[in-house]
């Protein structure tokens, strides 16, 4: 038979501590082309400061912390961004004496971390603290930064946001809109160029809302979506691919969940990754792949409030296929919360969450999609659902970022009697089953030999469009044949076969860390 080797549990690393104080909260994660991590978590010894650091391998390394400025109060909603050489933007909101928000920021370059900026004054605008900034820097070390704040003259709300470039940041006070209405739930996504989509939500009436940067100015669309879930910060997401493409999801108003794409200046017609339904969906989270393949995660509770679910669904070839149920909590005293995806570049996704059922259950948990078995439109294939990455009941707040090359880092906070921390685990070798080879064929051929008469099955094959291949393996008619290696050429001869007996024979891809595909079968008669 053959043997494959599937994705497990050992792949992650055991836990990980990257800082502990009197309370942390909230760490956000950056993973570079190396697999290398950035972090930042708000933290408090007495006074609130941002703590930022390297992870690497298993290693905590280049620990620094930007402390308040004097006078102010508080420093929360942080995130990150981290481009492919590891240079990164971090951004967080900070309360001064008089309760007003602004929005500091830093920039980690040349292995360096930079002064902090302020990028908003509480003269003009306050920051709203209900919602991160979205953050992109791109392989240049351009770095946008927007936020949505409230101006204090006038009551306008607005999605304002600045731009750093040649050293400096170049567009203080600018915004993309600006209105009487609340806005919220802002989300971004960008790419290496520097391109980025940024979507929220207007409350009255509940509208999402978004633009295109094209790198220098915005594409705005005041009219979305008119679905939107009503309601304080409505699950939304968006994820844009490196050829400017991007994929919006969010909760609609009748239980389910809408989907549309943006390609080249059009927003396709509404879908609908998840039906409508009784349940509320309570948080949302997408990926999107340079070829068009999507996924989408999100939570809900049902309409007892006692049944907490994650669930996922894969968008290939421009189709949703039915949702798949990855976990749930039957406990009223439990819940599911935080859904976090992402996709490598091959269309591998990797799902986390964290859960609580009140049964010894709890902790940081995980599911993956590999692009192998969702080939064609319609499949939605999870496997590994719900395994640990670590289990302990007070794990909240996972954040998860994985690169294009499927080397990932998660992120949490553990919240109990005593300091808290913050953790992580981290990816040595991608979780990803390799795609199959392609294009296997075979011919028999007829070899006279002095002696006498030989038959040959020869055998060719092309590579598997993965890039982590050391090898592959065949098989005749379940048994293993032989072994070659993926920098041979891709042939093989079977010698001294029989004339008008056929064989059926197997081939697999094992990548660098032992995992196998699913085989392609190839009968030659």
């Amino acid at each position: 038979m053959v043997a494959l080797l599937v994705s497990g549990e050992a792949a992650w690393s055991p836990p990980v501590t990257l800082y502990s104080d009197q309370t942390v909260s909230a760490p956000v994660v950056g993973v570079d082309s190396g697999g290398n991590a950035l972090f930042i978590v708000s933290a408090n010894n007495g006074s609130y400061f941002e703590e930022t650091g390297q992870f690497k391998k298993g290693v905590v390394s280049n620990l620094n912390d930007y402390q308040q400025i004097a006078g102010s109060s508080f420093q929360a909603n942080q995130n990150i961004a981290v481009s492919g050489d590891g240079s990164a933007l971090l951004a967080w909101v900070e309360t001064d004496a008089l309760s007003s928000n602004f929005l500091r920021a830093a920039l980690f370059l040349n292995n360096s971390w930079q002064p902090p900026t302020s990028l908003s004054s509480t003269s003009t605008t306050l920051v709203d603290s209900s919602t991160n900034p979205g953050l992109n820097i791109s392989a240049s070390k351009e770095a946008l930064a927007v936020w949505i704040s409230l101006g204090t003259v006038g009551g306008m709300t607005q999605v304002e946001w600045n731009l750093y470039k040649n050293g400096a940041w170049t567009n203080p006070g600018t915004y993309i809109i600006q209105n009487s209405n609340f806005l919220n739930d802002l989300k971004l996504s960008g790419n290496s160029t520097g391109q980025a989509f940024a979507i929220w939500v207007d409350e009255t009436p509940s509208v999402l809302q978004g633009a295109l940067f094209n790198g220098t100015s915005w594409d705005l669309n005041p009219s979305i979506a008119t679905d939107v879930l009503v309601g304080c910060l409505p699950p939304i997401d968006v994820a844009m691919n490196e050829n400017g493409e991007a994929l919006l999801v969010w909760a609609n108003s009748s239980g389910g969940v809408s989907a549309l794409t943006y390609k080249g200046g059009i927003y396709s017609a509404e879908d609908f990754p998840a039906p409508n339904s009784t349940s509320t969906v309570t948080g949302i989270s997408a990926a999107f792949t340079d070829d068009g393949q999507g996924v989408a995660v999100w939570t809900s509770v049902d309409i007892t409030g006692t049944i907490y679910m994650v669930s996922g669904n894969r968008y290939i070839e421009g189709v949703w296929s039915d949702p798949i149920l990855l976990d749930a909590v039957m406990n009223g005293s439990g819940n599911t919360l935080t859904p976090n995806v992402k996709m490598d570049r091959y269309g591998n996704a990797l799902a986390v969450w964290n859960k609580a059922d009140g049964l010894g259950n709890s902790g940081i948990y995980y599911a993956i999609s590999n692009r192998s078995s969702n080939a064609t439109s319609g499949s939605n294939v999870w496997t590994d659902l719900a395994s640990p990455i670590s289990i302990d009941p007070t794990s909240i707040s996972p954040n998860l970022s994985m690169n294009a090359e499927g080397l990932a880092t998660v992120v949490w906070s553990i919240s109990d009697s005593g300091p808290e921390t913050s953790q992580a685990s981290y990816l040595a070798s991608p979780l990803f089953t390799p795609q199959p080879p392609q294009n296997f064929t075979g011919t028999q051929s007829k070899n006279k030999l002095p002696w006498q008469i030989e038959f040959v099955n020869i055998l060719n094959w092309q590579a598997s469009p993965s890039q982590d291949v050391v090898s592959y393996t065949l098989f005749l008619n379940d048994t293993e044949l032989a072994t070659i290696r993926a920098t041979s050429p891709l042939t093989y001869h079977d010698r001294d076969r029989k004339k008008d007996v056929g064989s059926t024979y197997q081939l697999v891809t094992t990548s660098k860390s032992g995992l196998q595909s699913p085989p392609i079968t190839l009968f030659v008669p």
